[in-house]
């Protein structure tokens, strides 16, 4: 036979209850309209079986000079490290108290940011910036069937590629064309080349295959007239949709 409750027992039930709600009232938890609420100056904390921290969301234990606390977001991978992050810079220089978004390495060091003294754009990583050849120094073809100009093997990254030429003939009296060879399909171009230098946006083309699949970008010429050359100089970026 089941046992019967009393009166003494629902009343310990009741104190109990009322107990471990006011423990979660006085403590860094609260629920407001359906919403997880954290009182000023407290975090949410997540951590492992093993007491390892993984997250921290909301104060981040200290201040800045203007007194105000440091509030933010770090995500911690199973071994302590810190794996992404919302936060800003604790100095006295308040240009540096935006918050950026990081992106980290097992090393500590910040692989990808926005950058939020300007606003606008990425901090890290440092992306090269190409730089073309003037006139005398633009590689050429002579014949009268396409050959490679310039020449790039790469890996996927994005979803497509924007290929930016400068091209020129070496003379007035010849004239050519310029086109780009993805993996030996023709995916923009042909083009017109006469003795002025003119630069043309090619793009941006449609990567095929998976990411990190390898690529091949050719940019070829052709003459078509004339004993000169047919030049030019490009650059090749990977672009979103």
């Amino acid at each position: 036979m089941p046992p019967i409750n009393r009166p003494a027992d629902a009343e310990t039930r009741i104190a109990n209850l009322e107990r471990a709600i006011a423990e979660l009232r006085s403590g860094t938890i609260t629920s407001r309209d359906g919403s997880v609420v954290l009182p000023a100056g407290t975090s949410l904390t997540v951590t492992d079986p093993e007491g390892q921290v993984l997250a921290y969301i909301g104060s981040l234990g200290n201040t800045r000079p203007d007194g105000q606390p440091h509030q933010g977001t770090i995500l911690r991978r199973d071994d302590g490290s810190v794996a992404l992050s919302v936060q800003g810079e604790t100095g006295s220089d308040p240009k540096f108290w935006n918050q950026f978004v990081a992106l980290w390495d097992r090393s500590g060091s910040i692989i990808i940011s926005d950058d939020t003294i300007s606003g606008a754009g990425l901090a890290r990583p440092y992306l090269p910036i190409s730089l073309a050849p003037n006139y005398e120094g633009m590689p050429s073809v002579a014949g009268a069937t396409w050959q490679d100009i310039e020449v790039g093997t790469f890996y996927k990254q994005h979803p497509k590629a924007l290929v930016t030429v400068n091209f020129t003939t070496s003379n007035a009296e010849t004239t050519g064309q310029v086109r780009v060879v993805l993996d030996d399909v023709v995916v923009a171009g042909p083009v017109d080349v006469a003795f002025a230098i003119t630069r043309r946006n090619f793009g941006p083309v449609d990567l095929p295959g998976a990411p990190y699949s390898q690529h091949t970008l050719r940019v070829q010429g052709i003459r078509t007239a004339g004993t000169g050359t047919v030049r030019a100089a490009s650059y090749a970026l990977g672009v979103q949709s």
